[in-house]
């Protein structure tokens, strides 16, 4: 059973690691994850800076509050759906599991 989650920001010039934290795992909603991330991205990130997220990210809570910090969100891409929208489109590319 999964009881706690780590969550990291790390820097995407250095690659190094600004900041973590970990939370207990919540199951669907996922605020406590939400929480974490702008906690982390208040202290650690300056306005006007992206942040890029994974796909789970990109909800509207998370990017309100990175909004209203001052700070851009990343729309990320999610290639699994992209995928199986447009098998052909992306003819080619490597073998991905999902």
């Amino acid at each position: 059973m999964l009881c706690h989650l780590g969550h990291v920001l790390v820097d995407s010039v250095s690659g190094l690691v600004r900041a973590c934290r970990v939370t207990r795992a919540c199951g669907i909603g996922g605020t406590p994850e939400v929480i974490a991330a702008l906690e982390m991205a208040e202290v650690h990130m300056k306005k006007e800076q992206t942040l890029v997220g994974d796909r789970g990210y990109d909800e509207d809570r998370f990017v309100s509050g990175l909004r209203h910090l001052g700070i851009h969100a990343q729309k990320t891409k999610n290639f699994c759906a992209e995928r199986s929208r447009h098998p052909t489109k992306i003819k080619g590319t490597p073998p991905h599991r999902c």
